[in-house]
């Protein structure tokens, strides 16, 4: 049977299950699994951590989690109770009551970074390279932290980012520095894995997992069938699920935390240009694509053509940066902060106050 951990720090009136049913009132549905607010006329929880009585609450069914599941949500509440950082969502609370899991997390109003993605473009508008980098920058401090405690994520992609804040983000791409109270946290950790660990291998999304994951992924699931979205009006729904490697019992290479990177170039490459890097619906072309660069030692021709014309040569040297198929040439977590283009972007000194804390 499933057993977790409970901290000693938290206060709180939450009784049985039954009563738990009762009174949570759930705002809202929607992210992975049921997600929704936990509103203070509902459990009046007191976290001496956050300091707040207001939270988001993640629950899930234990009848519907096998035994992988079980053992991956328990890592994944390990982990997360660990880290501490402006730029990553806190867990306060964890309980579980006898068909249920619940995560008491801190509060992001959003929306999540896919969300303002599709709402930007599908409004038309577009992002300044400042904004990109104000974004980047955050993601990159999560990251860098994790890799500096020795962790690695394993699924970066936007819909794992979310917005503190609820403000408009459709119209003015200026926005974000508008809004003193913004900030960007990462707050899953469903793959997250400590490096070294006999199951940091392989995992991600498809459309923004890392080649080496990439290959993991074809030789264990040959032939695959699964498609890669891209980034179109009906492709925007993010329906792709997250696949670990460890849960096929397939792959026996460890991935190196630079597969992060790769994620994060995708989301830059989408952010700059309102395009995937590779566009292909199917992951054979896609694979066979990297294949081909690598051989040939270069970013290839994803990285040049007219979509790219209105981007600063900075921003497109920072890209390859990111998205060098091979990991020992692919930016660390470290070198991306300290690139250029960041430095020469982020004129907003309050958002540098994430780095002070990001290891």
């Amino acid at each position: 049977a499933m057993s977790l951990s409970i901290g000693g720090d938290e206060e709180s009136n939450l009784g049985s299950e039954r009563h738990s049913e009762r009174k949570c009132k759930l705002a809202r549905d929607g992210g992975l699994n049921r997600v929704g607010f936990l509103r203070e006329d509902g459990w009046r929880l007191r976290s001496k951590k956050m300091g707040v009585n207001v939270f988001a609450l993640k629950s899930l069914s234990k009848r519907d989690l096998t035994a992988w599941q079980e053992n991956n949500l328990l890592n994944e509440v390990e982990i997360f109770l660990s880290v501490d950082h402006p730029n990553i969502c806190r867990l306060a609370y964890v309980f579980e009551a006898t068909t249920m899991v619940h995560l008491v997390m801190e509060l992001c109003r959003g929306p999540d970074l896919h969300e303002m993605i599709y709402q930007r473009f599908n409004s038309g508008g577009y992002f300044s390279e400042p904004e990109v980098a104000d974004i980047i920058a955050q993601v990159l401090y999560a990251i860098n932290y994790l890799h500096t405690s020795n962790i690695v994520h394993r699924d970066i992609k936007p819909s794992h980012f979310m917005f503190t804040c609820g403000c408009p983000v459709i119209a003015d791409p200026r926005h974000v520095y508008d809004c003193p109270d913004r900030r960007l946290k990462l707050f899953d950790f469903g793959l997250a894995r400590r490096i070294g660990s006999s199951k940091s291998m392989g995992g991600g999304t498809l459309s923004y997992m890392a080649p080496e994951c990439l290959e993991i992924e074809w030789e264990s699931r040959k032939p695959l069938q699964r498609q890669v979205s891209v980034f179109g009006e009906d492709d925007l729904d993010d329906q792709q699920n997250s696949i670990d490697a460890d849960q096929r019992g397939s792959g026996s290479t460890a991935i190196s935390a630079k597969c992060d990177i790769w994620g994060v170039g995708v989301i830059c490459h989408l952010l700059l240009t309102g395009k995937m890097p590779f566009e292909s619906p199917n992951v054979g072309d896609v694979l066979r694509e990297m294949r081909k660069i690598r051989r040939q030692r270069s970013t290839g021709k994803y990285l040049s053509g007219d979509r790219f014309n209105h981007l600063s040569e900075a921003a497109k040297s920072f890209l390859r940066g990111c998205l060098q198929v091979l990991p020992s040439e692919r930016f660390s977590a470290r070198q991306a902060l300290d690139d250029q283009w960041l430095a020469d972007m982020l004129h907003n000194e309050k958002r540098r106050e994430g780095e002070e804390n990001d290891g």
